[in-house]
């Protein structure tokens, strides 16, 4: 019969906590507070679940914080026990932010599919049993930028 020392028996008790809590090794916190009446809101939900349904959802955890919503505050604290490098705060809508390792980092790129996916590190996708990048890349010239171009990049 095995025997279970105190320690071993609260490290279970810790990991079982945070793997239920979706909090495991090298997860990150993708959330989006936003309004329903706010245009801006409307227009990026669709781009939202797109960029959603291409993430892995094993390694992100999402939030979405309604700005009407009663819970609004407690879920924003529950988040900001989480941050160690400031708080958490929706100065207008919609606000994309991702809190990898206890930093906060607030987006403020294209409200695209890809360019939130780039920030949040979901640049790659699986097509036909390959990755590839499908990152856009500009060509800087004498002249200035040329227009972007998809690069392909094929990873095995």
């Amino acid at each position: 019969m095995a025997r279970y020392t105190r320690k071993t028996i609260n490290h279970h008790n810790k990991t079982k906590k945070n793997l239920h809590n979706g909090q495991g090794k090298g997860t990150i916190m993708v959330g989006l507070i936003y309004a329903n009446w706010c245009g801006h809101c409307q227009a990026l939900k669709p781009e939202w679940q797109r960029m959603k349904s291409n993430m892995n959802k094993d390694k992100y955890q999402f939030h979405e914080i309604e700005e009407s919503d009663k819970l609004k505050d407690i879920k924003i604290n529950k988040i900001n026990k989480k941050i160690r490098n400031g708080k958490l705060a929706a100065n207008g809508y919609p606000t994309i932010f991702k809190v990898k390792g206890g930093n906060l980092e607030y987006y403020q790129g294209e409200r695209t599919s890809e360019q939130m996916g780039g920030f949040f590190g979901s640049g790659n996708k699986t097509i036909g049993g390959r990755r590839y990048n499908f990152s856009k890349r500009r060509r800087r010239t004498d002249t200035g930028i040329k227009s972007a171009r998809l690069d392909h990049q094929i990873r095995y």
